[in-house]
């Protein structure tokens, strides 16, 4: 995963597109070693995934990265994790 690319012009307002949902099911990272370590892990729990795409979203204080996941046995899926390591409040 490219970091720089998604921290060049990350956003300073809330990212409308960003549910409570997705908030409240949020895992928290400290790292990029620590969030690539859990994207290796959902793709071995996820035979046949790929990734389809990563975007940073924003709401407060906190960072997000929303990872979209293309899956061949099951539905496709969103991963969301947050970030603040990436740049912290309104950067």
């Amino acid at each position: 995963m490219n970091f720089h690319a998604l921290i060049e012009d990350p956003p300073k307002e809330d990212s409308a597109d960003l549910t409570d949902e997705e908030i409240g099911r949020a895992v928290v990272t400290t790292s990029k070693e620590e969030l690539s370590q859990l994207l290796v892990q959902e793709t071995h729990r996820h035979m046949g995934s790929s990734f389809e795409g990563h975007e940073l979203r924003r709401r407060g204080e906190h960072l997000y990265i929303r990872t979209r996941m293309r899956t061949d046995r099951e539905p496709n899926m969103s991963l969301i994790f947050q970030a603040d390591w990436l740049g912290g409040p309104h950067v």
